[in-house]
């Protein structure tokens, strides 16, 4: 299982104004990931499932738990990406072997963005809410595209390509808009937590210049 990182992995087209005071509103809800093949055809069927649960706290913290799902059961024990808005400190959480890796540290504030984006590709209702689509890019290729609901700020869905000849499409679903319990944003005791990863991005960390 492979989990991607909610807001570090693309680069959104967005406007720079942020807004210095608002909180995000927290969530609760459920995700699942669907990888497709594509067939010389153009026709596609599912290779992989994920499914799993999606929480962020109204500071912008979020633990994000993905399970691998075989003929309709759930496969190991998940793996978790967490995102710490009071460290700036994004994390991989492997529940077999009870261990924690950082991959970066956020320079940026976390505040929901003030402006709308600056490139919309169309707008949808997807799990219940307003959202506009928004390309995705790696540099300056387009890779695929995210919806957004700006009121509240939440993304809702995000597909891209898996080149040569795959796709991949994240979803929200069943979402609550309620305070998770602080726990959800927590390690376990008895995990192991590597931050040697980090070395070259320590200088990027929210706290650093100050």
């Amino acid at each position: 299982m492979k989990l991607i990182t909610l807001l570090a992995c693309f680069v959104f087209v967005f406007g720079s104004a942020l807004d210095s005071v608002a909180q995000y509103k927290p969530v609760i809800a459920k995700q699942t990931t669907l990888t497709y093949k594509i067939h010389p055809d153009g026709s596609e069927t599912v290779e992989g499932r994920t499914e799993g649960t999606y929480f962020r706290s109204s500071s912008g913290s979020e633990m994000s738990t993905s399970f691998d799902i075989k003929q309709g059961r759930r496969v190991g024990k998940g793996e978790s990406t967490f995102i710490d808005s009071a460290t700036g400190k994004a994390y991989s959480l492997y529940h077999d072997s009870k261990h924690a890796r950082l991959r970066h540290v956020r320079s940026t504030p976390f505040h929901p963005p003030k402006t709308k984006p600056t490139q919309v590709l169309g707008k949808a209702v997807v799990s219940g809410l307003n959202c506009l689509a928004i390309p995705t890019r790696r540099g300056k290729r387009q890779i695929g595209k995210v919806w957004v609901s700006s009121d509240p700020y939440l993304l809702v869905k995000r597909e891209y390509e898996i080149p040569p000849n795959r796709r991949q499409v994240w979803t929200l679903h069943d979402i609550q808009f309620a305070e998770p319990d602080s726990s959800k944003f927590s390690f376990p005791a008895d995990y192991t937590i590597d931050d040697s990863e980090c070395a070259p991005c320590k200088e990027a960390s929210p706290d650093a210049g100050k």
